[in-house]
């Protein structure tokens, strides 16, 4: 039986190929601009990092093209969602793959090994992603309420996490109005 890595090098252009098909299918707002070369490209520069982190057997390459993708994604306004469908393209295109060609206990072993590096990949992404969105909401102007006319229900955004300046002193208690309450309300 052939080394799992070696074998991946093998069916590279298949499974970016089927990678390809599947980003095509998902109709993703912003990859839908994009050419199928310039996808292909992408596609297969995500593959060569999977492989790097096999091959290497270490976390790293995954974690710094992630962070990459996640500042260049969120600058060009991709959502979250959009990114990480183009990784699960590409992992589910590598299971059938691999499912389809190994035996059950390689195919488990191989399996564990890609599964840990897209799981590290998605989840660093996720993270640094949102830490983007969250510097980015930090430095805009707070946003205002509606002026589109009198009785709109437009409300502005608001924040559900306490900021680290924000103590549970400084939180109203039970019965207390908070900061955005109007006072009683009357009928």
């Amino acid at each position: 039986m052939a080394q799992p890595v070696s074998v991946l090098r093998e069916w590279r252009a298949d499974v970016v190929a089927r990678a390809l098909e599947g980003l095509v299918e998902a109709r993703l707002p912003h990859y839908s601009r994009e050419g199928e070369a310039e996808l292909e490209q992408r596609l297969l520069s995500l593959f060569d990092h999977v492989l790097e982190c096999l091959v290497r057997q270490c976390e790293e390459p995954a974690v710094r093209h992630a962070k990459q993708v996640a500042q260049q994604r969120h600058g060009s306004g991709y959502q979250l969602g959009e990114i990480q469908t183009s990784i699960n393209v590409l992992e589910e295109a590598l299971w059938q793959r691999i499912l389809g060609s190994f035996e059950p206990e390689d195919a488990l072993g191989a399996l564990g090994r890609t599964n840990a590096v897209f799981g590290i990949m998605k989840d660093t992404l996720a993270q640094s992603y949102l830490q983007l969105t969250v510097q980015a909401a930090a430095t805009e102007p707070p946003v205002r309420p509606s002026t589109k006319g009198y009785g709109s229900t437009e409300a502005p955004r608001r924040r559900w996490w306490r900021s680290e300046s924000e103590s549970e002193s400084e939180a109203p208690g039970p019965g207390e109005p908070r900061a955005h309450d109007a006072g009683p309300r009357t009928r």
